[in-house]
């Protein structure tokens, strides 16, 4: 079917020159629109705007293979240039499209992340309860808050722990204006 042009070449093809060509819309309540490949993946691209048909320069969709949200560059078929996949366990990987924890970035670039502010101190915030994200219970004595480790390749099969650095619970009371804390280096 053809809107605004004689020569279709999808079932839908719609062309124009005004900047909205299309618009899905419900009055009353939430509206869906699917996007389902049987036997493949669901992709949607967005062109260079060089020209109509070009390569997509990017493209969203689910991966067949895997059930995967990729984000990639430069091809519609989400297989080569995944920059962004979060997979159905709910694991982001940012240069990966097996990531191995809820956050996981890997590429060459001379910074895997960068945190900058301007104008006053940079702020991290790790922090850590017991119990559950719907009923935390306060962190006890010698618990380690978080670590930071500092890995190196084995060369055969895996990255082997060099150097860690541990922020633990230290003696003390714990209460609404003390958290005793201690950092340990190993």
């Amino acid at each position: 079917l053809g809107i605004g042009t004689t020569n279709p070449s999808y079932i839908l093809d719609t062309a124009g020159t005004v900047s909205q060509i299309a618009r899905f819309a419900r009055s009353n309540g939430q509206a869906n629109l699917s996007i389902e490949g049987v036997s493949g993946s669901s992709v949607i691209s967005f062109g260079d705007g060089a020209a109509i048909g070009n390569t997509p320069v990017w493209s969203i969709g689910r991966k067949n293979s895997d059930n995967s949200f990729r984000i990639n560059y430069n091809e519609a078929s989400l297989d080569t240039t995944n920059y962004v996949t979060i997979n159905t366990g709910g694991l982001v990987g940012i240069g990966t499209t097996a990531p191995g924890g809820s956050l996981d970035i890997q590429g060459t670039q001379t910074f895997s992340m960068l945190v900058r502010r301007f104008g006053a101190a940079a702020n991290t915030g790790l922090g850590r309860s017991n119990g559950t994200q719907a009923s935390p219970t306060a962190v006890a004595n010698g618990d380690v808050l978080h670590q930071i480790s500092f890995q190196g390749y084995d060369g055969v099969s895996a990255y082997q722990n060099a150097a860690r650095v541990s922020a633990l619970i230290d003696t003390g009371t714990i209460s609404a204006t003390s958290m005793p804390g201690v950092l340990t280096f190993g």
